[in-house]
């Protein structure tokens, strides 16, 4: 039967709230796919199909020898255009590359249609299609019949992986005239740069066919392709409704009556139906008011158990003759779901042939509802899917519009559904459905063409020498021996580098997250990656999913394998010392806001557990960079500490200086693993210097927001962390944006990444809903944050990303004055503790000035207060000083210059910011210092003291000539 949510859910006595969207119906022109071929029969109604206006221009450009970049809505006829062109040129022969196997097969009996219709050789054996239209993979590759066609047909379906495998064996899609490059925006940056840059290499003389649903700069990937025109349109698409699920509407109606003068007098709500629309902004609300037992209630209703979630799924498991697409987080959550309620998963770890059989079913309508991750995600033509239901809500904007794309294709459908089943706290829900819609209305993340990425030039060079036996100029030489892939005399030194390559990302699943409730009962089992655990699973950390901590991790061995096992408690089952630690530090935090920030009557008590549940505590994961040099280089990433982020269950009482929350940091002295090898690869990656670190964390979630709205940059690229005040950035993929922000002369948007540009947006953005949609999501405090603070760092960050001091600045490095001392400090990792875990680390002082004497500069190194005191007084005797510029230099130092008579003591920090309206850091003006810096954070690294004074020494002269540049300015 056929079914609506709105029966559903009330039937089964679930409260929720819906937003309709009109449906889209896009004119089309009066001619048809039969006009354009010639055709005699209408292949059972498929080209008696008019022609939307893009398709029309998609035909044209291609007969023009045109590349087309086709940036059209999903169920535009993207297929149909491209191959419109390629049946009516009897020469062509198109080579088509899908990102999953799902999708080629999908496509595959597609195109297959077409071309029977048409009286070509087309055979179609369940999952094996050849003849004039071949698909060619991994499940087919070994068929008789598909290595027979390969030569020649007219359409060849593939992925990228076998396309290397190709490569591989020194073999090449011979004629093929026409590439298209399906879903580009399934893949990562750097992966899709590279794909299209090792097409361009393989086949010079191609044309190109780009398809995307929702790529955001398709002007770049013009410029990139060159000969190229962007066509955009949308196709038809019916009514849509979205539903979010609240929770039991007879509880919800109980909390309504219960609260109703409240709720009517303080929030202005006046019926239930009104109240029931507004509830999910006001649960968000009161997340931090004083209406504790309301937000109590609220919270019990709209947190979903799993039985509420089954017996939700199991009721649309009966609306036949229409397909539902459920999309969950993970593989493991999918299973844990389908398996139980009888439901199909499709998921990268099903067979084969149980995928070939699930997706014929839902084409032929014969399964009406299934599970899935991502495979069912991009571009799986099913006709009849009414219905997508979201348990939580992806991380990126285009994958949320993929998943939203899949239902809706067939014009006999009158209307369809989304459905949010919400999983614990999301800043994209704070106002409900209109948060959601301001989020996915955001363009969605950009795809960054930048084929100047050392990534990509390596593999292109590797492929060029080892596959098309070319020789390789001096700089791809120079590039495969800096990266260590050949040797000096050009010999390679692992012929199975290129085995590494891959143009998407495949995580392996080294690592067990069990999860146990208060019983010390096992309650869930997943499987996350090396590089996850590493990020999000240590010891301390807390699992918003569970509402859980970390409490170990544990290694184990299988021969050369190495396996990990990380353990979650509800808190109140944690038995550790730096847990009990970490909640003395908390317990403390409170107590000190009900003294400090608090008014007797506001106080509130200290509850962890309740807190947790409450979002009001966060963590965050900061890990260690492990590289050499700067730019594109090889990194061991390694946990280093884990951070709570805690706030006030209440607003400040009485108001101080704003009308907010408090809130606070608090570090963890837990153990972290691994402590050695962790996740290597690489990327780029550089290390700065700051001023100040107070408010980097606030700054960079505000830096990343504005790169994300202007710039369409994805949020998890850019990440960092930070030790005293070394800061590191690197890239989660090696796209190389951090070089071009450093270099110029890249655009995006058509507007150039510059310094400049960025700053003014800094200075201007409003923070409106739209960014604090995006700036929640990357921020774990929802209210407390002072905004100004947070631009002010945001754009000192961005000075220092754009390498911008040596453009405002030049180069200022000059001689030391006769008549000055330098003072410096640097704090190094201990090689006992990492990076940033070791709040004091190695602190080392320097000491530059003229010897008089000996007519020279000189640095001394000492690694105590006690010491700096005796020798700078030394120094100042015997050499006369009047200065000392003090960088880098803490309040005991600072204490120890107010006692020194009769010599001008400079905060170089401060005047420096002061003067010129900047954080300058001396490690702006070289990358020398920036390298040795970066080597110093390595916790088994050893540090010479002639490297001291050479690092010293070097800054000192700096120094002095930033001081020289305010001086003649003021």
């Amino acid at each position: 039967m056929s079914c609506s949510s709105d029966k559903i859910l009330k039937g089964l006595g679930y409260a929720y709230t819906v937003y309709k969207e009109p449906g889209i119906y896009p004119n089309t022109l009066s001619i048809t796919f039969k006009d354009l071929l010639g055709a005699e029969c209408d292949c059972d109604g498929l080209l008696n199909k008019k022609l939307y206006n893009h398709q029309y221009q998609v035909i044209n450009f291609l007969s023009q020898g045109k590349s087309v970049i086709i940036n059209a809505s999903m169920g535009s006829g993207k297929t149909e255009a491209w191959l419109t062109h390629v049946l009516k040129e009897r020469e062509i022969r198109a080579l088509a590359i899908y990102p999953t196997k799902a999708l080629a097969n999908d496509q595959a009996h597609r195109i297959a249609k077409y071309l029977k219709c048409l009286g070509y050789d087309v055979n179609e054996e369940g999952e094996i299609v050849y003849g004039d239209v071949v698909r060619y993979d991994g499940d087919t590759n070994s068929n008789k019949n598909v290595l027979g066609s390969l030569d020649r047909a007219k359409v060849i379906l593939t992925n990228p992986e076998m396309l290397l495998t190709e490569i591989k064996k020194g073999k090449r899609f011979l004629g093929v005239s026409l590439i298209v490059l399906d879903e580009v925006d399934f893949y990562e940056s750097h992966s899709i740069t590279l794909l299209i840059s090792t097409l361009k290499l393989l086949f010079p003389k191609v044309q190109f066919v780009i398809i995307s649903g929702t790529l955001s700069n398709p002007e770049d990937l013009k410029e990139f392709l060159q000969n190229a025109e962007i066509v955009g349109g949308a196709g038809f698409k019916p009514e849509t409704r979205i539903y979010i699920v609240i929770g039991k509407e007879d509880k919800l109606r109980e909390v309504y009556n219960e609260f109703r003068n409240i709720i009517e007098s303080k929030y202005g709500i006046g019926s239930y139906d009104e109240f029931k629309d507004k509830v999910i902004g006001l649960y968000y609300n009161l997340l931090a008011s004083n209406s504790s037992k309301l937000r109590a209630e609220l919270g019990d209703i709209f947190d979903l158990k799993k039985p509420d979630i089954e017996e939700i799924l199991k009721a649309y498991k009966g609306c036949k003759g229409e397909v539902t697409i459920v999309f969950s987080r993970g593989i493991n959550e999918c299973d844990s779901y389908a398996r139980p309620l009888g439901i199909p998963s499709h998921h990268s770890k099903v067979k084969k042939k149980e995928r070939f059989w699930i997706e014929k079913n839902l084409r032929e309508g014969k399964t009406n509802i299934v599970f899935t991750v991502r495979t069912l995600q991009q571009g799986i033509d099913i006709g009849i899917a009414k219905r997508v239901i979201h348990l939580g809500i992806p991380k990126l904007v285009k994958d949320f519009l993929q998943r939203e794309g899949r239902k809706g294709r067939s014009l006999d459908i009158d209307f369809v559904e989304s459905v949010i089943l919400p999983m614990g706290l999301d800043p994209r829900l704070i106002q409900g459905i209109e948060s959601l819609r301001v989020w996915s209305n955001i363009k969605p993340e950009a795809v960054i063409f930048n084929v100047d990425s050392l990534y990509v030039k390596v593999y292109l060079s590797l492929i060029k020498k080892v596959y098309l036996k070319e020789g390789l100029k001096e700089d791809e030489e120079s590039l495969l021996r800096r990266v260590g892939i050949i040797d000096d005399t050009g010999r390679i030194k692992d012929e199975k580098v290129l085995d590494k390559l891959k143009f998407y990302s495949i995580t392996t699943s080294k690592v067990d997250v069990k999860y146990y409730d208060k019983d010390n009962k096992l309650i869930s089992s997943d499987k996350i990656g090396l590089k996850d655990m590493i990020e999000n699973y240590q010891p301390g950390s807390i699992d918003k999913g569970n509402n859980a901590v970390v409490k170990s991790i544990f290694r184990y061995r299988y021969g050369t394998r190495t396996v990990y096992e990380v353990v979650e408690k509800d808190p109140d089952n944690i038995y550790s010392r730096c847990f009990y630690d970490a909640l003395e530090k908390y317990e403390s935090k409170i107590k000190e806001w009900n003294r400090e920030n608090f008014s007797e009557e506001c106080n509130f008590p200290p509850n962890f557990e309740l807190d947790l549940e409450l979002g009001k505590v966060w963590s965050k994961v900061y890990t260690n960079m492990i590289f050499e040099g700067e730019g594109y280089v090889e990194f061991n990433e390694l946990p280093s500490g884990v951070v709570w982020f805690v706030e006030s269950r209440k607003r400040i009482c009485p108001n101080k200086d704003y009308d907010d929350y408090a809130y606070s940091k608090i570090e963890l002295n837990c153990d972290v693993f691994p402590k050695d090898y962790g996740y290597r690869g690489y990327t780029y990656a550089y290390a700065y210097e700051v001023g100040d670190p107070e408010y980097i964390d606030e700054g960079m979630a505000f830096l990343i927001t504005a790169l994300r709205l202007k710039y369409g940059i994805r949020t998890d690229l850019v990440n960092y962390s930070y030790f005293k005040n070394i800061l590191k950035i690197w890239e989660s993929f090696p796209v190389g944006v951090l070089e071009k922000m450093r270099v110029g002369g890249f655009k995006m948007f058509n507007e150039p990444l510059e310094f400049e540009k960025l700053r003014e947006y800094l200075e201007g953005v409003k923070v409106d809903e739209v960014f604090k949609t995006v700036y929640l999501n990357i921020s774990p405090i929802f209210h407390g944050v002072n905004y100004k603070k947070a631009r002010e760092k945001a754009i000192d960050l961005a000075f220092k990303l754009f390498n911008y001091a040596t453009i405002l600045l030049k180069d200022v490095r000059v001689t030391l004055s006769k008549d000055t001392v330098v003072l410096d400090k640097i704090t190094t990792a201990s090689e006992e503790r990492n990076f940033r875990a070791d709040v004091n680390g190695n602190e080392y002082f320097g000491l530059t000035y003229y010897d008089i004497p000996k007519a020279m500069e000189e640095t001394e190194v000492v690694n105590d207060v006690k010491s700096l005191r005796d020798k700078l007084i030394d120094i100042i005797l015997d050499q006369d000083v009047k200065k000392v510029f003090g960088y880098n230099v803490d309040s005991k130092v600072k204490k120890l210059l107010g006692k020194v008579k009769d010599v001008e003591v400079v905060d170089v920090v401060l005047e420096v910011k002061k003067r010129v309206g900047y954080d300058v850091s001396p490690n702006d003006f070289s990358q020398k210092l920036r390298v040795m810096m970066n080597k110093f954070t390595n916790p088994n690294y050893k540090v010479g003291k002639g490297e001291l004074k050479e690092y010293f020494g070097e800054r000192a002269r700096i120094i002095q000539g930033l001081m020289n540049v305010i001086s003649s300015t003021s």
